[in-house]
């Protein structure tokens, strides 16, 4: 699943230009895929009736049986979904 064109997802607190009219909460996924995680986060803040998430984070944890045997990784994707004026 892409994500959306209109969607904005931002590392900062805020989007340059844009007023954040509510604040809806924390959102976060995690998955073994970083583009199915990034679009599960993407989905469950639109499901809050979100149009942003802001202060965007990741997190990377490699699973295996040790530090050279990575059998996978774990990314975890959390923010905090917002309404921006338009």
């Amino acid at each position: 699943m892409a994500p959306e064109k209109d969607f904005i997802c931002v590392t900062t607190d805020t989007v340059p230009g844009r007023n954040i009219r509510q604040v809806l909460g924390l959102v976060w996924s995690s998955d073994s895929d970083i583009s199915d995680a990034y679009a599960q986060l993407e989905s469950d803040a639109k499901a809050y009736g979100a149009n942003a998430v802001v202060g965007t984070r990741i997190n990377s944890v490699a699973v295996g049986d040790n530090y050279w045997s990575t059998v996978s990784r774990d990314y975890t994707f959390y923010g905090t979904a917002v309404i921006l004026e338009e």
